[in-house]
C-alpha cells in the first residue's frame, strides 16, 4: 500500500506548477514518473535535473522527453547523498522513480532557484586578476598562460573569467590557457581537421571540440580568443545545451558581426567591460565582455 508522504498541497515552481501530470504525482500516491515514461512531464523533470546541476542528458533523450538512462542517472544522483530521499517506512536506499517525495523536493529547489535575484554584470564576469575566491597558489604558473598577461603579483591573471558558471553540463574554455581551470572549465580548441582556418600548431596540447558530445556543454568561454567561421557556422550550436551560457571577453565582444551572431543564438543578458586598479595601460580595450543565454541549438 502506498503511503502519502508529500507535505504541501501543490507544486509552486514556475517550471512545474502548470503541469497536471506532475501535480497528480505530488498529490496521488502511486502516480509516479518511472523509467521508460515519455512526455512533457519527463521533459520538465529533465530541465530541473540539468538546471540543478545533477544531470547531463543526451540530446536524443531530451528531444524525445524520454525517461532513459541519462535521466535515470540524474534522478539517482538527485535522490542520493546528501539529500537521501528515502521513504523510511519501506525503503533503505533511494529508488529510481520520481514519486511524491522526489517531485516535492525538485519543486522546492526549483522554486528557490527561480527566486534568486538576477545576477548583476559584476557577478557574471570577474573584474579582478585574482578571480573568484579560491586557492590561488594551486593555479598553473604564469608560463602556461602566455595569451593573457599576468596578474600584479606575477601570478596567473583570472581577469574576465566567468563568475557563478551554470555547471549543469561540461564547461569549456575555447582557446584557453588554464586561466579558468579553478572554476572547473577545460581548455579546448577547434579540430584542425574540420576547421581549415585553425592551424594544427595552435592546438598546443589542448583537447579538440570534436571530442565533445552534441549538446553536452552548459558554459562556453571565449577569452581573448577569436570566434572563427567554423565555430560560428555550427560548432557552438552543436556542443551547446539549451540555456547554456556563452561568455565572450575581449575585442570580439564589441564586434558588430559577433554581436549579430550571438543575437541569432539567443538572448544577450549582459554587456560591459572589466578592469581593476591593477590594470595595465591599454588593457581596457581588450576587457569588454558579452554574456548570452543560448536558446538555438
Amino acid at each position: 500500500m502506498s503511503i502519502l508522504v508529500a507535505t504541501k498541497p501543490a507544486l509552486v515552481s514556475q517550471l512545474f506548477r502548470d503541469n497536471h501530470r506532475l501535480q497528480r504525482c505530488l498529490k496521488i500516491p502511486g502516480q509516479h514518473i518511472v523509467p521508460g515514461s515519455q512526455g512533457e512531464e519527463v521533459g520538465l523533470i529533465q530541465q530541473a535535473l540539468m538546471r540543478l546541476g545533477v544531470a547531463v542528458i543526451g540530446p536524443a533523450e531530451i528531444s524525445a522527453k524520454r525517461f532513459g538512462d541519462d535521466t535515470l542517472k540524474g534522478v539517482r544522483r538527485f535522490k542520493g547523498p546528501p539529500r537521501n530521499i528515502i521513504n523510511l517506512t519501506y525503503q533503505h536506499a533511494p529508488d529510481d522513480i520520481v514519486g511524491q517525495m522526489t517531485i516535492e523536493r525538485l519543486d522546492d529547489e526549483m522554486d528557490a532557484l527561480e527566486k534568486r535575484p538576477a545576477p548583476s554584470e559584476e557577478e557574471l564576469v570577474c573584474s579582478t586578476d585574482f578571480g573568484a575566491p579560491h586557492d590561488h597558489s594551486r593555479c598553473p604558473p604564469p608560463s602556461s598562460n602566455a595569451e593573457i598577461e599576468n596578474g600584479p603579483d606575477g601570478t596567473m591573471s583570472h581577469m574576465g573569467t566567468p563568475l557563478h558558471p551554470l555547471g549543469f553540463g561540461k564547461m569549456v574554455n575555447i582557446g584557453g590557457a588554464h586561466e579558468a581551470d579553478y572554476l572547473g572549465f577545460e581548455d579546448f580548441v577547434p579540430d584542425p581537421r574540420l576547421d581549415k582556418n585553425f592551424p594544427s600548431a595552435w592546438v598546443n596540447g589542448r583537447r579538440l571540440t570534436s571530442a565533445l558530445a552534441d549538446h553536452s556543454v552548459s558554459d562556453i568561454l571565449f577569452r581573448s580568443t577569436p570566434i572563427d567561421a567554423f565555430m560560428q557556422q555550427g560548432e557552438i550550436r552543436r556542443i551547446a545545451m539549451r540555456d547554456a551560457r556563452l561568455t565572450i571577453v575581449g575585442v570580439a565582444a564589441t564586434e558588430y558581426n559577433i554581436i549579430n551572431f550571438v543575437r541569432g543564438l539567443g538572448i544577450i543578458v549582459s554587456t560591459g567591460a572589466v578592469w581593476d586598479e591593477y590594470s595595465k595601460v591599454g588593457r581596457k580595450k581588450d576587457r569588454a565582455f558579452l554574456v548570452a543565454q543560448i536558446l538555438v541549438v
